[in-house]
């Protein structure tokens, strides 16, 4: 009779180390599913960024342009091109 029950509870052990093992590895891979969307959404993300960085330095690089600067100038500041007559040069 213990014969009996200590082969019943190896067979128990055995059969719940086995339900284990099969949770882990089930657990895991939906880890690794749920990882790799991730990283998939992330790379999305950092390339929209990219684009996003990309269009706001040549947004910056045409607010700078000394064109642009020079209208703004003009037509906003009322301000002229000195001619050279108008040009006082102060040396020390």
């Amino acid at each position: 009779m213990k014969f009996l029950e200590r082969n019943s509870l190896v067979y128990l052990v055995f059969i719940c180390s086995l339900l284990a093992l099969v949770f882990v590895n089930v657990w895991q891979q939906t880890k690794v599913k749920e990882i790799g969307y991730e990283v998939g959404r992330l790379k999305e993300r950092s390339e929209d960024l990219e684009n996003e960085n990309m269009k706001l330095k040549l947004k910056i690089d045409e607010l700078k342009s000394p064109k642009r600067v020079e209208e703004i100038a003009v037509k906003e500041l009322g301000m002229i091109v000195a001619r050279p007559e108008d040009i006082v040069v102060f040396r020390k």
